[in-house]
Formats: C-alpha cells, structure tokens, sequence
C-alpha cells in the first residue's frame, strides 16, 4: 500500500505543478503582450508573482517546494526581460 500512496503523492504534486505551470505560461503570454503595448518598467511582472504565491501554496517541502520553485523561476524571467525578448 505504501507504494500506491506515494504513487498518489507523486500524481498529485504533478498535476499541482502543472496548474502551476499553465497559469506561468498563461502569465508569460499578457505581461509580453503588455510590454508590447506599454514598454517594459521597474518591478515588471511583481503583482503577478505576489498572485501567484498568493493562489498556490509555498514552501520548503513535497508540492509546496515544487510551486516555490516555479514562481521563484517565473519571478527571475520577468526580472530579466528586456527590450530584445519582446521582438
């Protein structure tokens, strides 16, 4: 039984993660479309970092380090677009 079970935990912290990495992607996709339109400015993408640690748990063990670190990989991105990402 132990085997099924870890199997369930390891089931559910992917689909865990990818929640997390569609809502990254889907993230991705506006804040380009919006520097685009508006140009590129400090703290680029930080409101949709804090929603994202708001909407998914983090922390430092099992699902909850695999969210951390998305949003963590999601936050380096937005902080080092530039101008030549956006062409």
């Amino acid at each position: 039984m132990e085997k099924k079970a870890k199997g369930v935990e390891k089931n559910d912290e992917f689909k865990m993660k990818t929640k997390v990495t569609k809502d990254i992607a889907r993230l991705k996709k506006l804040l380009i479309a919006k520097a685009k339109r508006k140009g590129l400015y400090e703290n680029f993408g930080q409101k949709e970092v804090g929603k994202l640690k708001d909407k998914f748990p983090t922390g430092y063990m099992g699902e909850e380090r695999l969210n951390m670190d998305e949003i963590q990989k999601f936050s380096e991105w937005a902080m080092s677009v530039s101008d030549k990402d956006l062409q």
